[in-house]
């Protein structure tokens, strides 16, 4: 969630008063929602995050299921509440899923400081 900037307004060409859309990924096929709420944009990723597989190993303390854009939660409620891995290729299909940045390699380094 950023504070809402003219800049990427201007750049992305969002109508202010839109609460929900959709911005494009320049060069891929990829749409991420934009919600506008309270003066701040949320831009979420282009597909819902599911970490069921990979919750044990993530050493949180809890999570937060949320159904923004999902009608029925019951079975990812039900897979993560009773650790029903399993299920977790079953909601990546369902639901359109993937476990967005945490198992990718990074692909930016950051620059040195060269003072």
């Amino acid at each position: 969630s950023r504070k809402l900037i003219s800049n990427s307004v201007e750049y992305f060409k969002i109508d202010k008063q839109i609460k929900r859309g959709f911005i494009k990924e320049d060069n891929s096929d990829n749409y991420y929602p934009i919600i506008n709420e309270d003066g701040e944009t949320h831009i979420l990723g282009s597909k819902k995050l599911n970490l069921l597989r990979l919750y044990d190993k993530l050493e949180i303390d809890y999570a937060v299921i949320d159904g923004y854009f999902i009608d029925d939660i019951s079975i990812v409620v039900d897979s993560f509440m009773n650790n029903k891995k399993e299920n977790s290729d079953l909601i990546d299909k369902k639901y359109d899923c993937d476990t967005g940045f945490i198992d990718k390699k990074t692909i930016y380094k950051v620059k040195k400081d060269e003072k």
